[in-house]
This record gives C-alpha cells, structure tokens and sequence, in this order.
C-alpha cells in the first residue's frame, strides 16, 4: 500500500461519522484488499454529468455520511461567498426514496441551517420540484439528493445554482475548490441534527401547488384551439418503484380539464416508492425488461399506450402498441413527436427556439431549417440544455423543446432542467389528439420523416469499470492520429471535446466547451450514395456510471436504409476500430 492510500485510510478512519463506515475500511485493511481500498478511497468523488453520484459505501470516492457532509460545507462556503444575499435567500433541499437518502438530506440541512435559511418539503418528491422551488422561491440553491435511474446501491448529489439550472463549469471546479479547503478548516465534523431543525420551512404544500398550476397552464394553452373530447383517454402508467406516482395523478387530474377526462392504470407491482427496485433489474425505462410488466399490465387492460418516469420521475419512456406488437419509443423519437406537438401549438409566438444534446438526432436541427425555428446543439448532460433554454430566454426566445436522447425532456420552461412529470402530461396530450383523430404516434413519426428526412440511430454502451481501460480505447481512437475511415467509409471531419480539437474549424478549436476530465470524439462520415445522405458517431465515457457510450445516426432515403446503414456502422466500430479490445455487453 503506497503513502497516499494509507493516508486516506487513516485520515477517513478518523473523522468517518459512523462504525459501520469505519469498519468496511478497516476490515479492507486486514485482509489486505488494497485495490478496493483504492477504489474507495481515491479519488475523492467529484462533480459529474450529474453532480456527485457513486455507491453508498465506506471511502473518499464513495457516497456515505463523510462525504455528503464534506460537499455540504463546501458547497455552503462556496454559495456564501459567491451568491448575494444567500443567507435571506436560502438552500431548497430535496430527496428521493433511496436507502439513506432521507439521512443524506438531513445532513445537508444540518450543515447549512446554523448559516443560511433552509426549505424542505418533508417528503419524497420528484427531482424537478428542487430546481422549480429554487427558482420559485429565489433561493440561492438547491440540492437533491437522488441517483435518478441507477442501480439500488448508489446516490447521489445534485446541485442546482441560484439561476434554477444544474451547475456547470467553473462552479463544479469551484465547488470542489471549497470542499478542500473546507476539509482543511475542520478535520474533525460533526452534525447536529436537532438544531437544525428550528431552521427549517416546509413548503411542500406552497411548491406543489405552484407547480401544478405552472404545468395546467403550460398544457392548456398548448391545447388552445382544440375540441376537448368527453371520452376518457386511457393509457398505462408505471413509476418504476419510484416517486412519480402521486406526481403523475395530480399532473392528468389538473390538465384534465383543458385536455379531456382520463383513466391512468398504473402498474400495480411497481406503483410505490421501492428502494431494492425489487421487479427490475436497473431501474431505467431504457433498459431491455424493464417495461415487460406494464405491457403485461396494458395487454390485459386492452390500453395501447404506456408511459414510465424512472424513479426520480425526471425522465419520460414511452411505448406504443401498433399491429398487435409493442414498440418501445427511443429518446430521439419521443423528442420529435414533442417536438412536432410544441411546433404546432405555438405557430403564433415569435422567436421560438429549439435545444438537442450533441449526442441527440439531428432531426431537430432539420425541423428548424425548415419550420424557420432557431435550433442549438449543446454538450451531453441535461445541465448544458438548462442552462442554454435559460439564456435563450433571457435573450428573448421562447424555448419550446430542449431533449437529449437519454429520454431527457423539457417542454416549455417551467422549470430548466427535465422533467418526466410534465413531458408525460404534454406527450399524453398529443397522443389524444392523435388517437381521437384515427392515427397513432407511428403514424406521426412516419409523417415527420417523410417531411424533414429519414434518422435512424443504433445507440448502446459497453460496461467499463475499469478507468485505465476506459482511457486506453479512447486513446486508440487518436493516437498516433484519428483514424481517416472505418471500413469503406471515409472520415470528413473529427472533433475531440477531450482534447479540444475540431477538423472543420479554421483554428481546429470547437466551438462547444471541452472538457480534459470526460472523454468524447465525434466523427462525421462522407455520404454514401447507397447507404446514407449523412452519418455521425460519438464515442464518450458515462459522467454517472461505468460505461462506454456510443451514439450512431445515418440519414438516408428510407427508414429501412438509415436504419440498417446505422447497424452497419455500429457493426465495423466493434469489429474495426474495437477489436483490439474485449468489451462486456450489458
């Protein structure tokens, strides 16, 4: 065991809030287990796509009762040096059902109340709650504690700045700054849980009701215009063992009267809060499976749609029976069709605007060329996207969509980050109008490729958890130079967000940020004229988990030929570029 390591074990051996934490390291010690420990221990967990997100153990680079405090007073320090009048102003502070997410809330009430006004809830609520009430209330942040759709056995820490939106850089940098110095300053914490509690105002009841107000609004000038049909819209619904439940009735209760009565049946065997996920295997719509019981539940219903918000109910999945069979809505096709319904509903707004994560179908940007709607790409991560659809506004747009592909979604701005709550309110919305008038979702993403162009994409991932592996395969990728082909396809342009790198540019330097610490190459490839009109792949690591992502898209003639020129180029990355390398599967 070197210096450094030994270091860490001794100083968390020290200042660790619990013996059960204490003992995990201890007994790691005794039989010697050094590459856990170092796994554990080093380094400390930083801010990722995310915040901070890991499995609840013992160690630096875990989340236990240690490190949530550690972030809390630097986040604390940062915040009250940086943010005008954040004393008055306050922290929102939220949290989910997750094992020991109610004790990682109190810990961070803990440390702000001696400081700084603190608002709770009291309750389980959804992640898109924290961000609206921080805006709502002007408070100068807010934390969630949450590890969104993640396996059982990890947490984790978001943030949300005084602007409502999910950090980004420099504050993620600064905020770890503070967390180091903070360390320094007490080398010995402790909480005082009972104290803080004279500090704390719930309001719960203010910020719910606030909210779906917001979201009755929201939907029902979307519905402007339209025959509010007196037949109730059926449709199934499961929360994935998560908080979305109450969320979900009280959304379709209070948009019922603008859009028309309907009948939510919801997946009764992952209906409530669950924090072993005790029906799934990940807890992500997204996932092979994980939809298996609501189509269970909908076949014997005879209901033909199905929504899901995963646990934090952040997210929106959605699935479609067509022809007697099911089909699961990918990310990019759930955008479009939102995208579809916002274009259609605000025809008499000026400015509109559109946001997609870079890793997203670049339909969007062809719907905007098209409909006149000005469109941007951002980085990965629902933070970027908040954070644009927030200055956008500021400059006078209406932003009427911002989605990534990861079933992340924000139709109109209520609140600048996702939020499966509303997006399932406006998705279920269109699908009435749809349905009412004889055609499905199907029918609507068929009539949208017809008029803006055929996408298709064959995204996956490979499970990494070994860092230098990881770092190893990037590098493949650009040392000793990018590759000029894959197989037969040429290669026209490259830009490395890692490295800082662009091809297309005059300076060769990207116009999006670039980041050292998250590994992410775009390729561009030349049309070929029987496969594809155009064709992208991103390669990036996960900020949240240990994966390697890729993203494919191919635009063609045809469904079938995008689709199929996207397989084939998924196909030649494993078997070229990859074959160097043994990659697990999920």
């Amino acid at each position: 065991m070197d210096e450094q390591l030994e270091d860490a074990c001794d100083n968390y051996l020290r200042t660790a809030f619990t013996e059960a934490d204490k003992k995990q390291i201890q007994d790691l010690l005794d039989t010697k287990d050094y590459i856990e420990l170092r796994k554990r221990m080093l380094p400390r967990i930083t801010f990722g796509t995310s915040g901070l997100r890991s499995k609840m153990e013992a160690g630096y680079a875990r989340m236990n009762d240690l490190t949530v405090f550690q972030a809390s007073e630097g986040l604390r320090d940062y915040i009250l040096s940086t943010v005008p009048d954040a004393k008055s102003r306050g922290i929102v502070v939220g949290h989910d059902h997750r094992f020991n997410s109610q004790r990682f809330a109190q810990i961070v009430q803990a440390v702000f109340a001696p400081s700084m006004k603190v608002f709770v809830f009291g309750t389980l609520v959804h992640t898109p709650l924290v961000p609206f009430a921080v805006k709502t209330l002007g408070a100068a942040c807010g934390v969630m504690i949450t590890a969104s759709h993640n396996p059982k056995q990890d947490n984790g820490y978001k943030v949300y700045g005084e602007n409502s939106c999910a950090i980004i850089p420099p504050h993620d940098r600064l905020i770890s700054e503070a967390i180091e110095a903070a360390i320094s300053k007490n080398p010995k914490p402790e909480v005082d849980f009972e104290s803080s509690l004279a500090s704390l105002e719930n309001v719960y009841e203010a910020m719910t009701k606030a909210y779906f107000g917001a979201l009755f609004q929201a939907v029902g000038r979307l519905n402007q215009g339209t025959t509010t049909p007196s037949k109730p819209f059926k449709f199934c619904y499961t929360p994935m063992h998560g908080v979305g439940l109450i969320y979900a009735r009280v959304a379709m209760s209070s948009s019922s009267q603008s859009t028309g009565p309907s009948e939510m049946i919801t997946v009764a065997d992952q209906a409530y809060p669950d924090p072993e996920f005790s029906t799934v295997k990940f807890p992500n719509p997204e996932e092979a499976g994980a939809l298996d019981l609501a189509m269970q539940t909908a076949d014997e219903e005879g209901i033909s749609i199905i929504v899901a918000t995963d646990p934090d109910a952040d997210r929106l999945g959605v699935a479609e029976k067509v022809d007697g069979k099911w089909r699961i809505l990918t990310g990019n096709q759930i955008g479009t069709l939102l995208a579809s319904h916002l274009i259609q509903s605000s025809q008499e707004e000026p400015k509109r605007a559109m946001l997609s994560s870079t890793v997203s179908s670049k339909i969007l940007q062809a719907i905007g060329e098209k409909e006149g709607i000005h469109w941007e790409e951002t980085l990965t991560g629902f933070k970027w996207l908040g954070n644009r659809a927030l200055s956008l506004r500021e400059a006078g747009y209406n932003v009427i969509l911002a989605y990534e592909e990861a079933l992340g979604f924000l139709p109109c701005d209520i609140v600048y980050d996702k939020d499966g709550i509303l997006s399932m309110a406006v998705l279920l919305n269109f699908t009435r109008t749809l349905y009412a008038s004889g055609r499905t979702l199907s029918d609507e993403l068929t009539r949208l490729y017809r008029t803006y162009g055929y996408f298709q994409s064959s995204n996956s991932y490979f499970i990494v958890p070994d860092p230098p592996l990881l770092a190893r395969i990037m590098a493949s990728l650009r040392d000793p130079r990018y590759p000029d082909s894959l197989n037969h396809r040429p290669v026209t342009r490259v830009r490395d967000l890692t490295r800082g790198y662009d091809s297309s540019t005059e300076d060769h330097v990207p116009s999006l940020p670039t980041s050292k610490s998250s590994e992410m190459i775009t390729f561009w490839f030349s049309p070929a004229a029987d496969e594809f009109e155009s064709a992208t792949m991103t390669i990036r690591g996960s900020g949240t988990e240990p994966k390697l992502k890729y993203y494919i898209e191919a635009r063609s003639t045809s469904t079938e030929k995008a689709s199929a020129a996207a397989q084939a180029i998924e196909r030649d990355l494993i078997q070229v570029w990859f074959k160097d390398f043994t990659l697990q599967r999920p």
